[in-house]
């Protein structure tokens, strides 16, 4: 059976499907948080912006996390006329889940193509969701903190007004000693690890350091499995010495894993 280390910080039944659904692969799962999700630093002042959210054209969730954290915030039916962007399966999915649940009617929802999963793959489809064009229209980026600003400087060249809202918080996982323990057993096991996040790489690489180690030399003879490009590049900022990329769905990881 292969391993992976799987390090995104998922909600636990996205983690137990996504297991499943690996192990059914033939693959054995290791859990290792490399980012923690944490409530935003004023969830006040994010629950105020949110009562306006009929006042915008577009939401943005930059990921499942973003969409559950705005729900959660969120104490009216979501606006029919909010239509909401995404680039990735998971968070379409967090979409469809969470107004379901609440028993709001799905907006128009546009998805970046499984592709091209990423801002410059969603970017033709909301020029074609707005043919009139983006001036005047109003934009609201749902995020846990700063991020790539491509799309948003997008909707801005094309004359939108976009708005910000930190809707949760992303940390790194406490450098304390059971954390440092459950690391080291990882790395003494063949396994690729699954990099969601460049924050991810950095944060293994700042575990390392926090004890002395160089990321460099422990990482050297590791496998990293990054789900974009730019993850991939910081993965082998932080030390990996080998990188795969692939999509994030089990299908896609199953077979990457299969072909190194």
């Amino acid at each position: 059976m292969r391993e992976l280390v799987a390090t995104r910080a998922g909600a636990e039944a996205d983690d137990d499907a996504r297991e499943r659904a690996l192990r059914a692969a033939g693959v054995a799962v290791h859990k290792f948080a490399l980012i923690r999700i944490e409530d935003p630093v004023d969830a006040d002042a994010a629950r105020r912006t949110l009562q306006r959210l009929h006042e915008y054209d577009l939401a943005l969730p930059v990921s499942p996390h973003a969409v559950r954290g705005a729900v959660a915030l969120l104490d009216r039916p979501w606006p029919a006329r909010c239509a909401i962007g995404v680039v990735g399966p998971g968070s379409a999915a967090a979409v469809r889940a969470a107004l379901a649940a609440r028993g709001d009617a799905l907006p128009a929802l546009i998805q970046a193509p499984a592709q091209h999963a990423d801002s410059e793959g969603l970017w033709p489809l909301l020029l074609q969701l707005r043919p009139q064009g983006w001036r005047g229209a109003r934009v609201l980026v749902l995020r846990g903190g700063p991020g790539r600003e491509w799309l948003s400087d997008q909707l801005r060249a094309a004359g939108a007004q976009v708005d910000q809202l930190d809707v949760y918080r992303r940390a790194a996982p406490p450098a304390d000693a059971a954390t440092l323990q459950r690391l080291h057993a990882l790395l003494r096991l063949d396994a690729a690890w699954l990099l969601g996040a460049a924050e991810a790489a950095r944060h293994l690489a700042a575990l390392l350091g926090a004890e002395g180690a160089s990321p460099v030399d422990t990482l050297r003879d590791r496998t990293a499995l990054a789900t974009h490009p730019r993850i991939a590049e910081a993965a082998r900022r932080c030390g990996f010495g080998r990188v795969a990329t692939c999509a994030p769905a089990v299908g896609d990881i199953a077979a990457a894993l299969r072909a190194l």
